[in-house]
């Protein structure tokens, strides 16, 4: 119960009509009257009809205007207890889609039939059918249906698109980045059941996600609860209200996109889903007609009332000295006014003016906060908007978007905190023309991130599985369409935050202001081992791959014109500054301008073994065991750089102190200007490393055919299998064509050596067979690292300005490494002391190794014409090597403009491998001016070396030795300058001034 003092809403009531206890519902429509009068007209009180006779059967046309309130102020109307009433659905005027109506309510006469016809509402509309009461439990309860038609606008936030192509499976998508690339449950799986063929599924409103929160918020409407009696989860929820649909569908021969009519609503025992078309209206003003899910909900009389609102009427106005808490829906058609402690909402407050106070908090916690005209809260502490996840063991998915909307032109949207203001991927939005949105915190003001986690796990035995992980920072959003103001007292941050205004964007702090990325990261693991047997062999394969990847998701402050300003330090880490028009950063203390951290390791794995019998290509075989092994890593980090531009105005980038610019990119279609004590402009490494080893091993027995016949046979044999694995018929019969010439050289190889004659001893080579046994193993490992460097530019359409104006004695300097200005018209460069033009510098090395060593002993026997023979035989071989090199190359730094480049330098201008190009260059150099060019170098060296060694003999007829060896070495040294530093002018030529040295 709650305290006194304290406001708690967990129930609300509604207005009814009630129709007779007998006969049927009207036999016409009813339509009423469009516009404000409809509002008007069914808000409060009673009229009482005429007790005669039957309701006309015309449609009623109430008059308009002021007349029309005077005449129904609403309510209850009873109606004649006699005759009957239409027999055509309530059709309440389509313009009432932006109300919400009151609900109408049907009482299941005791004789007579209900209505036949589909029963169609408009978007808000409620209906109520109630049942004959019952005996439950010894309890008389009184059964409802209640309906509530769901809200078919389209939307129009970055949260949602709209495809109305007809190869498209639904008009509305969810960002899938939103709901972290999960598949969301959707009418598909209903429509599978219901129909066999594809091409007859109605096309639907929404993908999963969406047509979920469609469901959820009808049953907190017709509930005021967000689960249904039985259900404590959406998605399961969700598909047992389908399945039960099913289930009716199939028991009733429903058909799908046909809404249920009053006597077949009677006729359901439970809570379903159903399917029906709704036309909808695109935003180019064509239409479609799509399927939306229809929540049918069987309650009893005295549960929450049906609209699920907690409180409405025309003017809600509340105060309270302790909470306001709202669970369900607080409605007032113009004002909702809200005063409070503390005040809590996880439902929905909706209104055309919204203004909420609290003493102390004020938290919307995965609630909507909407109105047509006006949203205004202000907190003495903090404001906090929070959208919820949900999760099923380790994964976890947006489940409740927090949103605070306005949607009419000229609308105001105002959060103010004296304190802290918390945003967690909430969403703010004013749609409206010409709006004015403020967020001010007297303290912090942060757009915070909620992070998702999303798992798939296959296993099919221990070793054979896949796992991925998904996790993903999901930031706050924040659209206008007319101006939009962010201040905070203190700090402001921003995380993977999207914060676009249609007009004017501003955003101001006391202290700091952090544009930062979130990050997304996704962790593959993939593994498999297959194994076959034959009858004498046995062979398996395992691979292993792992892919684990960081990415960074970028705050962006967009407008047409964008300034941001804070009074101490601007950081912008991997993010985005886009206007159409000017675009002003200004900071106190440092301004800079920075990369975000991003990741990517791979891991490759593969092993392939054999035991047992094999082949060795020709006529023989092999019994033994052969194995080889790669294995490969590869680890990139890598910079996800800023981007800061105007596509049309200029950009102004000032510090106070020093202004920094690291792997980052600045672009105005018109004019630039850079200012600081001293600024510099410097390069991103991104890394890159690989690792590769391999590794073969093979042993064994090997019996195989030898001598003159012998070989030819082989050849035979191995241009036939060749010819089996051609896939072309052509050379398929070309290989064939070979086999059998082979075959046809070993016949030749026989005649020849019988004519020889049987008296030639040496003649005993004819055909033969040996017996070996070896081993050879070999390794080898290859490691490479680069590092590339990711230079920043200034390039502008007109005139590009950078001062460093340092103070008496110190600062002062303009520092480029690596760094590309391009302006199309002037570039200048004004350094109270130095300025430093240097190039970055690009690396490689390569470090290699291999090995390898083996032997073999083996016996032969051989028969000819001249007789048999036996042949033993002995190798051995070994070799190893090695490689290394490394390489180093330059960015060079260079300014380029359209016509004049000047260098004005209080000290020094040193440019090493830096190029000056322009129209015309003008220097003044007070001191020294140096130029000097950076040379390309590559080192390589390689050595290896190989030795072997063979021993055979022949019994009766001596023997041979072999015995081989190599050596191969080579190093490699190169220096070139490949860009040369130095300022080239056009027509307009030079007008260098040096007060000392110039050095070339």
């Amino acid at each position: 119960m709650a305290e006194a003092g304290e406001v708690t809403f967990t129930n609300a009531t509604i207005n009814a009509i009630t129709l007779p206890n007998r006969d049927i519902p009207t036999d016409r429509p009813l339509v009423s009257p469009t516009g404000q009068q409809t509002e008007q007209i069914l808000s409060s009180g009673a009229v009482a009809l005429p007790n005669r006779d039957a309701l006309t059967e015309h449609p009623i046309f109430s008059p308009i205007g002021q007349q029309t309130e005077q005449i129904l102020s609403s309510g209850t109307v009873a109606l004649p207890n006699r005759d009957a009433l239409t027999e055509h659905p309530v059709l309440p005027p389509v313009q009432q889609t932006e109300r919400v109506l009151p609900p109408v309510t049907v009482t299941l006469p005791n004789s007579g039939t209900l209505d036949e016809r589909p029963l169609v509402l408009p978007t808000g509309q409620q209906f109520e059918l109630t049942l004959p009461s019952d005996t439950v439990k010894g309890q008389n309860v009184e059964p409802l249906i209640r309906i509530v038609a769901p809200d078919t606008r389209l939307p129009d936030n970055s949260l949602f698109v709209v495809q109305p192509g007809s190869d498209s499976h639904y008009l509305v998508e969810t960002d899938p980045k939103f709901t972290q690339y999960k598949k969301w449950l959707g009418t598909d799986y209903m429509q599978q059941q219901l129909t066999r063929d594809p091409a007859l599924a109605h096309k639907r409103l929404g993908d999963g996600f969406y047509e979920q929160r469609l469901v959820r918020d009808q049953i907190t409407q017709l509930t005021g609860q967000r689960y249904l009696t039985g259900h404590n989860n959406d998605e399961t929820q969700f598909k047992a209200l389908m399945e039960a649909g099913v289930a009716f569908s199939k028991q009733q021969q429903l058909t799908p996109g046909i809404a249920l009519s009053p006597s077949q609503m009677a006729l359901l025992t439970s809570d379903i889903i159903w399917l029906t078309n709704r036309t909808v209206t695109l935003p180019n003003g064509t239409t479609q007609v799509v399927a939306v899910p229809q929540v049918y909900a069987r309650v009893n009389k005295g549960d929450l009332t049906g609209d699920g609102a907690l409180l409405s009427g025309k003017n809600v106005t509340i105060n309270s000295q302790k909470d306001i808490t709202n669970s369900g829906t607080i409605r007032g058609r113009e004002v909702t006014q809200l005063t409070a402690n503390n005040l809590i909402n996880s439902g929905f407050i909706q209104s055309g003016r919204v203004d909420l106070t609290a003493r102390q908090n004020i938290t919307n916690h995965g609630g909507q906060i909407q109105g047509r005209d006006r949203v205004s809260a202000q907190a003495d502490r903090d404001i906090t908007s929070a959208s919820t996840l949900r999760g099923e063991g380790a994964d976890r998915w947006l489940d409740r978007p927090a949103g605070i909307y306005v949607q009419n032109d000229n609308g105001t949207l105002s959060l103010k905190a004296l304190n802290n203001i918390h945003l967690t991927a909430s969403d703010v939005e004013n749609a409206g023309k010409d709006g004015q949105t403020e967020i001010t915190a007297g303290l912090d003001l942060t757009l915070d991130t909620l992070r998702t986690h999303r798992t798939e796990n296959s296993d099919w035995g221990s070793d054979n599985y896949r796992h991925l992980t998904q996790e993903r920072d999901i930031g706050s959003q924040i659209t206008t369409a007319g101006n939009l103001a962010l201040r905070a007292g203190n700090n402001l941050n921003a995380t993977a935050a999207n914060v676009n205004a249609g007009q004017q964007l501003t955003a101001q702090a006391g202290n700091n202001i952090t544009l930062d990325a979130g990050t997304a990261s996704s962790d593959l693991i993939e593994h498999s081992k297959q194994t076959s047997k034959g009858l004498l062999s046995k062979s398996s394969v395992e691979t292993h791959d792992e892919v684990h990847e960081r990415r960074a998701q970028s705050t962006t402050l967009s407008g047409d014109r964008v300034t941001v300003q804070t009074g101490n330090n601007l950081n912008i880490i991997g993010s985005n500054v886009a206007g159409t028009q000017n675009v002003n950063l200004a900071a106190g203390n440092q301004l800079t301008i920075t990369t975000a951290d991003e990741a990517r390791h791979e891991t490759h794995f593969k092993q392939e073994k054999k035991s047992g019998l094999m082949g060795t290509g020709g006529i023989g075989f092999t019994v033994g065991k052969a194995s080889q092994k790669s294995t490969t890593d590869i680890d990139s980090n890598l910079n996800k750089g800023s981007t800061v531009g105007s596509s049309q105005g200029s950009v102004t980038l000032n510090a106070g102190k020093q202004l920094n610019l690291h792997g980052s990119d600045v672009v105005a279609g018109r004019d630039m200007q850079l200012s600081g004590q001293n600024i510099n402009i410097t390069s991103a490494e991104n890394s890159h490393t690989a690792i590769t080893k391999t590794e073969q091993k093979q042993s064994g027995l090997t019996v195989a055919l030898s001598g003159t016949a012998g070989g030819a046979l082989n050849s035979a044999v191995q241009t036939v299998q060749a010819a089996n694995n051609e896939s072309d018929s052509r050379l398929k019969a070309l290989q064939g064509t070979k086999a059998a010439l082979s075959g046809v050289q070993a016949v030749q190889a026989a005649r020849l050596a019988d004519a020889k004659g049987g008296d030639d001893k040496a003649n005993n080579n004819l055909i033969g067979v040996n017996l070996s046994y070896g081993s050879q193993s070999s390794r080898s490992e290859l490691k490479q690292h680069q590092t590339t460097q990711q230079g920043s530019s200034l390039m502008t359409g007109d005139n590009l300005t950078l001062t460093a104006a340092g103070t008496p004695d110190q600062n002062g300097d303009i520092r480029i490494q690596g760094g590309q200005l391009q302006a199309g018209k002037d570039l200048q460069l004004n350094a109270s002391r130095d300025i430093q033009l240097s190039s970055s510098q690009n690396t490689e090395q390569t470090t290699g190794k291999n090995s390898s060593r083996g032997g073999s002993l083996g016996v032969g026997f051989t028969a000819g014409p001249g007789g048999t023979g036996i042949n033993l035989s002995a190798s051995a071989n070994y070799g190893k090597g090695r490689e290394s090199g490394n390489g180093v190359s330059h960015n060079e730094t260079t300014l380029d403009a359209g016509q004049t480049v000047t260098l004005n330098a209080g000290r020094d201008a040193t440019l090493k491998g830096a190029q000056v190009s322009g129209e015309q260059i003008t220097a003044d150099v007070k001191r020294h001016l140096t130029l000097s060019s950076e040379q390309d170098s590559n080192r390589y060296d390689m050595k290896q070396q190989n030795v072997s060694v063979g021993v055979s003999a022949t019994i009766g007829s001596g023997g041979s030795l072999n015995l081989s060896a190599s050596r191969d070495k080579i190093h490699s040294n190169f220096d070139s300058v490949q860009e040369q530093t130095g300022l080239f002018a056009g027509q307009g030529g030079y007008q260098v001034k040096v007060g000392e040295h110039t050095q070339l």
